[in-house]
């Protein structure tokens, strides 16, 4: 009996521990929900656009949606995502990718502009919309900006997308 009792009380002991210790984290800072955690930044955004058009950027890639592309005002929403991973059989892939949806549309009326930003040293980016099943789909390269490195690719259907460093080594 005496060894039950003395169980419970270390147990007491190191779950009264285990609160102080919780305690101590959530005013340091260390919950979820912390300032550390909201200087991060964004993995996703939305936004509602109508038939004039807009713009959405997030981080290393921007969508510019034209006038008369929607019909409507649309819920659209971007998104940055690393899983799951693209397979790619040459180069190598980018390790993201950009997720636009817009919400009742299967297909824009009018080409919508993808800019995703390509690092130094990358001469050959090869963008690619990534169906449901993994597969990849050429995008053709529109223009490239030397001085940013942004390429820019047209769409007319939401999805994800991302691009190959094709640069022959």
């Amino acid at each position: 009996m005496v060894g039950v009792m003395w169980k419970l009380m270390r147990m007491r002991s190191r779950l009264t521990g285990l609160v102080c210790l919780l305690g101590v984290c959530s005013q340091l800072g260390c919950a979820p929900n912390s300032e550390a955690a909201s200087n991060r930044p964004p993995v996703e955004m939305s936004r509602t656009v109508g038939p004039e058009g807009g713009t959405l950027t997030l981080g290393e890639a921007r969508v510019t949606i034209p006038p008369d592309a929607l019909a409507a005002a649309t819920t659209v929403r971007l998104a940055r995502v690393t899983e799951p991973r693209v397979r790619v059989t040459r180069g190598v892939w980018a390790g993201w990718c950009c997720e636009l949806e817009a919400v009742g549309v299967e297909q824009f009326s009018a080409p919508v502009a993808l800019s995703l930003a390509v690092p130094p040293g990358v001469e050959v980016p090869v963008g690619y919309r990534v169906d449901a099943h993994g597969e990849l789909h050429d995008l053709t390269l529109v223009s490239r900006d030397p001085e940013t490195g942004e390429a820019l690719f047209h769409t007319f259907v939401p999805g994800r997308f991302t691009w190959v460093d094709a640069t022959p080594r």
